[in-house]
């Protein structure tokens, strides 16, 4: 995965972080890529499942592993 499949949170006006490629090589999965986002954006699991229309339960299965992730073509 490379940093630019990881558009989870949509458009900004403002450039996109630039993730050090030390961290990105330590993600053993999406959810790690996606808890890396969170982090560096500062916005909770609770916020971005609702910018991308899933409950907060559910966002918390993707990220603990109990459901698998959907690639999808934006």
């Amino acid at each position: 995965m490379n940093q630019l499949e990881m558009g989870l949170l949509g458009s900004t006006s403002a450039p996109r972080y630039q993730h050090p490629a030390s961290e990105i090589r330590i993600c053993r999965d999406m959810a790690d890529a996606v808890w890396l986002a969170l982090r560096h954006a500062r916005m909770t699991q609770e916020a971005l499942a609702d910018r991308i229309g899933v409950s907060a339960s559910y966002m918390s299965l993707l990220l603990n592993g109990k459901r698998p992730w959907q690639q999808r073509q934006l």
